[in-house]
């Protein structure tokens, strides 16, 4: 873990959160709970039940009925989150006239870091012989792979990550894996994902259900 005499937690807390597409069907209705980090914690429900739309508000793009989410002690959709929160969604977002390093590229400059840092990771995960290709000749392995890394490139304090081992390969899975643990000693990561894989370390496990407050 991180050391947390010098520096704040991160937290995600909501409270009477209703939130959904349309205000007279929310898909999560009033729910209450407090989180802080670092550590993992796995977003548990059935299918359907809103974990997608829970990442949803929280990443500032779905704004509440009612109630509220906040991100690090602000209401997520505050732009000053944006700088230390990262949103993996299920659903690859790529152009498909760009290329992987278009991509990787584009992502280090919206994190505010050099391209070394995400072109060293798609090397490690052996994405960069495809360094030259549009998107839209990928495999969904490799695309899955692009994404993940463009969502999380640069420092974060709050991370969100909607399924992303689907459609990984097992060593790529392993190395996503290794690199989670890792951010967890000073991040904290709520992991959407059906089936937990060897070695995630699930600090806290949130049902959608919880209507009480729950603190690590």
């Amino acid at each position: 873990m991180g050391d947390e005499t010098s520096r704040s937690r991160p937290s995600l807390e909501a409270a009477g959160l209703t939130v959904g597409y349309a205000p007279d069907r929310p898909v999560v209705s009033d729910l209450t709970f407090s989180l802080a980090g670092p550590g993992i914690v796995r977003l548990d429900a059935p299918n359907g039940s809103g974990k997608s739309t829970l990442i949803e508000a929280a990443s500032g793009y779905l704004r509440p009925f009612a109630g509220s989410i906040r991100v690090d002690g602000q209401e997520a959709h505050h732009p000053a989150v944006r700088a230390h929160r990262r949103v993996c969604r299920a659903a690859p977002a790529l152009h498909p006239h760009l290329s992987v390093l278009d991509h990787l590229a584009l992502a280090a400059d919206l994190a505010g870091v050099t391209r070394d840092d995400p072109l060293e990771r798609a090397r490690a995960y052996g994405i960069d012989r495809w360094f030259g290709t549009r998107t839209s000749a990928l495999s969904t392995g490799t695309a899955r792979r692009l994404w993940y890394l463009m969502c999380t490139t640069g420092r974060f304090a709050v991370g969100f990550l909607d399924e992303p081992f689907n459609g990984v390969d097992a060593e790529s899975a392993e190395r996503m894996v290794g690199e989670m643990n890792g951010w967890a000693e000073d991040v904290l990561l709520v992991v959407v994902s059906h089936a937990v894989p060897p070695g995630l370390r699930i600090d806290e496990t949130l049902s959608l259900d919880a209507h009480v407050e729950r603190v690590r």
